[in-house]
Order: C-alpha cells, then sequence, then structure tokens
C-alpha cells in the first residue's frame, strides 16, 4: 500500500512539472506574439498616416570672413586631399614669377611654373568632371563657375586696365577670355590670364557635351585628351598657351575623374604616388625635349596617387589646415600677384628687388587675396548658391509626398525639392486632403520646402513613380 502511494505521489509530481513548463512557454510564446502583434500594429498605424513634409527652413547667412567652416568648403569636401595639391600648384607659381630659383641657365623658373600649371590645370579637370558626373544640371554648373571666375577677374582687369594702364582692346579681349589666341594684347598686368581663358574655354566645351550626351557624354574627355597630345607632338609644341594646345593637361585630370568615380583604383599607392612625382618634376623641366608631351598623364597619375593616398589617409600634410588656407586663397592670389610685382616693384638691383620690395610684393598679394576671397568672391558665391536654392524650390513646387494609400513613408532617403519634383509631377494631389497637418504643410510658402523624404512601400507606387518619370502622370 505505502508503495503504491509513493509511486502515485511520482506519477503526480511528474504531472505537476510538465504542466508548469507547459505553462511558462505558453506565457513566453504568448508575450513575444503580443510584442510582435503590437510592433505590427504599430508599424501599419505609422504606414497608415499622413506623411508630412520633412520641412527645413532656410538659415539666412551673410558672406562671412575666414572661419573653420568656410576654409573646409574650399575644395570639395571627400577630397580634403586636393587643397594640398592645390596649395603646391599656387606656391610653384608664385615662385615662378616672383622669385629668382636657381641660375637661369637652369631654367628652374620654368620648371616650377609649368609643374604648378599642369598641376592647376588637372585639379580643376578632375572636379569639374566630378561635379558634372554627380550633378549634370548644366545652368547650375555655369552659375558656379561664373560666379567663381568672374567677380574677381572683372574688379582686376576693370582697375589695371582703366585706371593703371588704359587700354580699352586688352580690358576687351582679356574680359572675353579669348586673349591667349590674341597675344599681342598680353603685357605684365594681363600676361596670366591666358590660363583663365583656357578653363573658360574648357567649361563652354564640357558643358556643351554634358548637353548634348548627358553623363555618358564626359568619356569622350579620353579621346580628346589623346588627340590634343597628338596635336601638340604634331607642332613641337612642349608647352603653350593656346587651347588646342594646352588643354590636354585639363582632360587629364577630366579622365581621372571618370577613372576614379567609376571605383578604379591603383595598387601599390606609395610607389606609384613617388613614381608619378618624379615623373611629374622631370616633364616639367624644359630642357628633356619631347619628354614634355608626357607632362599632363604624369600629373594625372599623381593626381589619382594622391586621391587614394588621401583616402586612407585622412590626416596627411596635404589636408592639413594651412594647405586648406592657402587652397581657399589660391584663386585670388593668383590673379592679384603680379599687379604687386609690377613696375617699380620689379625693377632696381637684385638685392633692392628681392630683399626689400619682393617681401612687401608677397604681403600685399596674401592680404589682398584673403580681402579678396572672404569679403568679396564669398557674397557672389552665396548668392549664387542662394540662387540655385531658389530655381530648385520654383521647380518643385508640386512636390510628390503621398500618402499610404499611394505607398509612401518616410524613409532615410532625401531628395531636394527640384529633383523630386521632376521625378513626381503632380503626385502631390494624391496627398491625403482632409489631414490637418497635410494643409497646413501645404499652405507653408515654396522658399520653406527645400528638403522631403518619402519611401516606396508598394509596387503600384512604383508603376506611379514610372510613369512620372515619363512625364506621362
Amino acid at each position: 500500500m505505502a508503495v503504491q502511494g509513493a509511486h502515485l505521489y511520482r506519477m503526480i509530481y511528474r504531472l505537476n512539472v510538465n504542466f508548469r513548463s507547459k505553462l511558462v512557454h505558453s506565457t513566453s510564446s504568448l508575450a513575444i506574439s503580443g510584442q510582435v502583434e503590437e510592433k505590427t500594429n504599430q508599424l501599419h498605424t505609422r504606414a497608415r498616416r499622413p506623411v508630412p513634409l520633412l520641412v527645413e527652413q532656410p538659415v539666412r547667412e551673410r558672406a562671412r570672413p575666414y572661419s573653420a567652416t568656410a576654409m573646409s568648403s574650399s575644395t570639395d569636401e571627400k577630397f580634403p586631399v586636393l587643397d594640398g595639391l592645390r596649395a603646391i600648384s599656387i606656391l610653384l607659381v608664385l615662385a615662378d614669377h616672383l622669385l629668382p630659383i636657381g641660375p637661369k641657365v637652369w631654367q628652374l623658373n620654368a620648371t616650377a611654373g609649368s609643374m604648378g600649371m599642369s598641376l592647376f590645370f588637372a585639379l580643376s579637370g578632375f572636379l569639374i568632371t566630378s561635379g558634372l558626373i554627380k550633378n549634370p544640371n548644366i545652368s547650375e554648373f555655369m552659375a558656379r563657375r561664373l560666379a567663381r571666375i568672374l567677380p574677381l577677374s572683372f574688379v582686376y582687369t576693370i582697375i589695371v586696365f582703366l585706371i593703371f594702364s588704359l587700354d580699352p582692346k586688352a580690358l576687351l579681349w582679356t574680359n572675353l577670355f579669348f586673349v591667349n589666341y590674341l597675344s599681342q594684347y598680353l603685357n605684365g598686368w594681363n600676361a596670366h590670364f591666358w590660363s583663365l581663358c583656357v578653363e573658360m574655354q574648357f567649361y563652354f566645351a564640357i558643358a556643351l557635351i554634358v548637353l548634348i550626351g548627358g553623363r555618358r557624354g564626359l568619356w569622350v574627355v579620353w579621346p580628346a585628351c589623346l588627340a590634343i597630345t597628338l596635336l601638340r607632338v604634331y607642332g613641337e609644341a612642349y608647352i603653350d598657351i593656346r587651347t588646342h594646345l594646352r588643354v590636354d593637361e585639363i582632360l587629364s585630370g577630366a579622365c581621372v575623374a571618370t577613372l576614379y568615380n567609376s571605383g578604379a583604383r591603383l595598387r601599390s599607392v606609395k610607389m606609384v604616388m613617388l613614381a608619378a612625382a618624379s615623373l611629374w618634376a622631370i616633364t616639367g623641366f624644359p630642357l628633356v625635349g619631347p619628354l614634355q608631351h608626357l607632362r599632363p598623364y604624369a600629373t594625372g597619375l599623381l593626381l589619382l596617387a594622391s586621391l587614394q593616398h588621401g583616402a586612407a589617409n585622412p590626416d596627411t600634410l596635404l589636408a592639413s589646415r594651412p594647405m586648406r588656407y592657402l587652397a581657399r586663397i589660391s584663386y585670388a592670389l593668383y590673379i592679384i600677384h603680379p599687379a604687386t610685382a609690377h613696375g617699380w616693384m620689379s625693377e632696381g638691383s637684385l638685392m633692392a628687388k628681392y630683399l626689400f620690395k619682393r617681401p612687401i610684393s608677397f604681403a600685399l598679394t596674401f592680404i589682398l587675396a584673403h580681402l579678396s576671397t572672404f569679403y568679396w568672391e564669398n557674397r557672389w558665391q552665396f548668392a549664387c548658391k542662394q540662387w540655385m536654392q531658389r530655381r530648385r524650390v520654383a521647380g518643385g513646387t508640386i512636390v510628390c509626398a503621398a500618402a499610404a494609400k499611394d505607398g509612401f513613408d518616410v524613409s532615410r532617403t532625401t531628395a531636394t525639392v527640384g529633383a523630386l519634383a521632376e521625378q513626381c509631377k503632380g503626385a502631390a494631389a494624391k496627398q491625403n486632403a482632409g489631414s490637418d497637418e497635410t494643409r497646413r504643410q501645404e499652405s507653408l510658402p515654396a522658399a520653406s520646402v527645400p528638403l522631403i523624404t518619402l519611401r516606396r512601400s508598394n509596387s503600384a507606387s512604383l508603376a506611379s513613380q514610372n510613369l512620372a518619370n515619363r512625364g506621362e502622370y
């Protein structure tokens, strides 16, 4: 009897344990399923809410003097190493024009000048082409370029040719950026403007290429670069100021842009960088003769290696604060420096010229360049940015921001109003008209809606976007 009682007790105990374990498992499952259901309901409710416009009020700023913020925008923020290369290029040009570099027979001044200009041109070609790859809007491209070049160049030429040296014809052809083909109008005041002529003519040419062929048309820079080099070889033009015999230095940077933006990378970057820098220096030396035809390609290779080196070493000397500052004021330094070393400032004995007058020329050049960059040029560039913002907002008067019925939801992806409006014309009519929040956002002025974030959540909405892209919406 006792044995049977003990056996019955064990059975009851086992049943109790099993029941408790099943109860705990069931409770956990219910809790988990409840959490999942609650999360699902939250997501469903969120998906069904009307999508608000995410508005960032534009901040009105004034053109500021030199600051860390202004300095950081000197060159594309994704390529800080290019600031160092730009600083090196302007220092080489200033050394060529303002200092004696060794005995004349060695032609080191000419070497420094050709090296500096080739690096400057390659940088320009890279940045211009990279910008057009990312944003092929020709109107904005030309507006940015003109706002960068014209304010200082016009003021400089007006002052020197109407006050210091009256020459209306030189003023005209210099400001039309064609004086590199009319050398009779070049003198000590505007001799350096030949490079701006090459730059501006390149801007118009590449804008036309993008206007006709879009982004794909930019690959024409490769055959164009080779064609210009062949012209130089045929004409034995080792170094020239005419665009059709010099623009391959800009086109080499444009070729680097197409490679770099397509993901091409070098191996053994440090070795390539050292070899390219050596070849760049050699091909800039006038006494090497035909080897100078390789200067654009040596510079392009150095640029590509420097980009990879800078990406792997963000704290490199090329991206340091002094280099960034020099890069920021480099354009003004280039435009202004001949005026501070002209006339009486370039006369006298070697001691008087280089120990007394040249330090004054350098000081004046840097002071005027600083003032021009941060108190004159900045205002025009900021005005250009404001114009582009207003233009984009005006193009996005009809804003694509549909609610869950159209499958949209707020996400991390952002787009400017102008670009979004081009893709989704007329889709704003689909917005929930009964939502107070929607009506409040739609009543905002257009200038206060620069950004929108949307996410496509179903195939029906994707079909409507395809119609909008074709302009059939």
